[in-house]
């Protein structure tokens, strides 16, 4: 009959896997390792790739990183903003990354722009122009001033006219340089003695 009590001196246990020496200073073995996702798509769907979570990889976060901290850093002196607005007057900042193909030289990215009529309708009227920027190896930072009653006009504008020789995104955008040259003012340490 086997025996069913704690292993003897002459049995040490599990052994280590092959190829692998045993530790005689480690604790319990640890649970088994989960296997990798199987490679089949689930129900039709592709495989995802490895590294990604909901769709959102490494890279493209990374990449939405940097852009913010360039849209961060190229933005000059804005105005400063008046107390609250009378909601007849209110408007709305938002920044628009033109994003240029780089399949194309500029020769046919304006040629495009130009058939597609960009240079006639970008910004509509009653947009203020903000910020314009270049940002190398990105494309254009754009922000704008608009009632919000014009969002919808911009987007049409920007899908009719910049789609093709530019990727578009869009960013709701406030002023802060007024409240964090404060919080600077306020938050430095005092002068050391």
């Amino acid at each position: 009959m086997p025996s069913t009590s704690a292993p003897s001196a002459r049995d040490p246990g599990p052994r280590p896997a092959p190829g692998r020496r045993a530790d005689p200073h480690a604790g319990p073995a640890a649970p088994p390792r989960r296997p990798a996702a199987s490679p089949v798509p689930e129900e039709g769907r592709p495989p995802r790739p490895r590294g990604t979570r909901g769709g959102l990889g490494v890279l493209t976060l990374g990449r939405n990183l940097v852009a913010a901290a360039l849209l961060a850093a190229s933005v000059g002196p804005a105005p400063a903003q008046s107390p609250a607005p009378a909601a007849e007057s209110e408007t709305m900042l938002m920044t628009v990354f033109l994003k240029h193909d780089q399949a194309k030289n500029l020769k046919e990215i304006n040629a495009q722009l130009q058939k597609n009529g960009y240079y006639d309708q970008f910004p509509p009227p009653g947009t203020e122009v903000v910020s314009w920027y270049v940002v190398m190896n990105i494309g254009q930072v754009v922000t704008l001033r608009f009632p919000p009653s014009k969002l919808r006009e911009i987007n049409v504008v920007l899908e009719n006219t910049a789609w093709g020789p530019y990727r578009t995104e869009f960013f709701p955008t406030y002023d802060y340089k007024a409240l964090a040259e404060q919080q600077k003012r306020t938050m430095q340490s005092p002068p050391r003695p």
